[in-house]
């Protein structure tokens, strides 16, 4: 008797789980973009972040955990998070972008980010959110902390 409760219980637990919704971005970095966006067309967003920024972090736990929010972006979008700061070599729509800074500067700005996060006479400041569409022309730029209720409407553009 004592083993079949235990049995039934794991069998509801293991149910529940499985009915839970996706609750994680599937985030994609810049090369598998430049994959998938050729092999299936859709909206883009970019979360340009650093380690040491405090409200990419808040986003992270609060904006980009929201079942919304994560369900959207997951069907309709695909998600690329890239650290503003990487070294990496980075190819994406046939062109190649490095982070030459980084031997002067341990904080030099990657050249595709930089690309993204370029204002006219402003310095840039993290987090940046950008939305591309399916042409990946920019739709629109966003250089703050972005709320859930913000980046609802961010997303439904």
């Amino acid at each position: 008797m004592k083993h079949a409760v235990i049995l039934m219980l794991m069998f509801i637990f293991s149910l529940s789980l499985s009915a839970q919704k996706e609750t994680r971005i599937h985030w994609i970095d810049f090369n598998q973009l430049d994959k998938e966006w050729k092999h299936r067309p859709k909206k883009i967003l970019i979360f340009f972040y650093e380690n040491r920024c405090v409200y990419c972090k808040k986003m992270e736990k609060t904006t980009f955990n929201k079942t919304d929010i994560v369900d959207k972006l997951n069907k309709d979008f695909h998600a690329v998070k890239m650290n503003a700061h990487t070294t990496d070599t980075i190819v994406f729509n046939n062109r190649r972008y490095t982070n030459p800074e980084a031997e002067k500067n341990r904080a030099g700005i990657h050249q595709l980010a930089a690309v993204f996060m370029h204002r006219e006479g402003r310095p840039y400041s993290l987090p940046v959110t950008v939305l591309l569409d399916e042409n990946l022309n920019v739709v629109s730029r966003s250089f703050t902390y972005l709320s859930p209720k913000a980046m609802r409407a961010f997303i439904s553009q």
